[in-house]
């Protein structure tokens, strides 16, 4: 949090919050809004506030039936409820089951909710995200970043590089990610000796990346490996239950089979807060974005094995036949 920079966004969130228990923070990928929700959490947290962040709506459930938190003074955070990249029918199935409670709660606690665009102004969604005025789309015409916001973000986590103004004016053009591209630059700076290339061709400077570590560094790719082809949560008991597709990541990255879990795990570590982050006890992608590069790298090589064993949802999200 000491890197956030407050914006026009997140100013309309936080007097949102302040005004209503439910907000619900919109926006596309990579545009900033789970840090804007962080930051105001934190900011209740330091004023005497319980925060409470969850994974599913049934811990919201459980928390109102069980009287385990403070009135007037709990705020929830959840990201996602649901679904991630297009409305999940099972996650939404849950969420209206328990609107009611949820509705009934509202009025002793706050809640602040992440989702995509697409999935907020989808048709089928009802109930507590039909009233827009719960909604801020942090990345919409009258929201997103302006040049002067995104100057400050890039001073913020780039201050000790040199920059020239003529290659500031290009990166600031950038509209795709710009939040997330400033904190994954900042993360691992020292491999990016071109600092316009990052933001301007992003997509590029990580597939090279991952293709130098299939040739130099094969236990890092494997790692990224095993994430792909365990969708994308992984602790080391995972590599032991299902030692079977563990061997066969270790077999498609060229390593002996006999290479202990334990190995994997550990170059997990050497990647987070780039590659990868820590949630609890296991490991995931940093972000979407790192995920469907590192996948397409892989697929590309392995298309049958990644059709085999990697999240089909999250393929079939970003596969379409134009013609067949």
């Amino acid at each position: 949090d000491e890197n956030f920079v407050p914006t026009r966004a997140s100013e309309k969130v936080e007097n949102m919050v302040k005004n209503k228990n439910l907000a619900i923070v919109v926006g596309h990928s990579g545009c900033g809004k789970t840090a804007i929700v962080q930051h105001i959490a934190l900011k209740y947290r330091k004023n005497g506030w319980v925060v409470k962040p969850v994974d599913e709506v049934e811990d919201i459930k459980m928390a109102y039936t069980s009287g385990e938190y403070i009135k007037n003074k709990t705020i929830f955070v959840i990201n996602d409820p649901i679904g991630k990249e297009c409305l999940n029918e099972i996650l939404y199935t849950t969420w209206k089951k328990y609107e009611q409670t949820l509705t009934c709660f509202l009025k002793s606690v706050k809640l602040i909710l992440t989702c995509r665009t697409c999935i907020v102004f989808d048709t089928r969604v009802k109930g507590l995200f039909q009233d827009k005025s719960n909604v801020v789309v942090v990345d919409d015409i009258n929201n997103k970043l302006n040049h002067i916001e995104k100057r400050a973000l890039l001073k913020k986590y780039t201050e000790s590089e040199e920059i020239s103004e003529e290659n500031t004016i290009k990166i600031l053009e950038n509209e795709i990610c710009f939040p997330l591209l400033c904190k994954m630059f900042a993360s691992n700076r020292k491999h990016f000796k071109d600092v316009l290339q990052f933001f301007m061709e992003p997509i590029d400077v990580l597939k090279e990346e991952i293709e130098i570590w299939k040739i130099s560094d094969k236990e890092k790719y494997c790692g990224l490996v095993c994430l792909v082809l365990f969708n994308n949560k992984l602790v080391q008991n995972d590599l032991h239950k299902k030692n079977q597709i563990f061997r066969k990541c270790l077999h498609l990255c060229g390593i002996q089979e006999r290479l202990p879990p334990v190995t994997i795990m550990k170059n997990l570590e050497l990647l987070e807060g780039f590659f990868t982050k820590k949630s609890c006890d296991f490991y995931q992608f940093f972000h979407d974005f790192v995920m469907e590069v590192t996948t397409f790298v892989f697929g590309t090589d392995f298309p049958k094995e990644m059709l085999r064993y990697a999240d089909t949802g999250f393929i079939l999200r970003r596969v379409r036949l134009e013609s067949s």
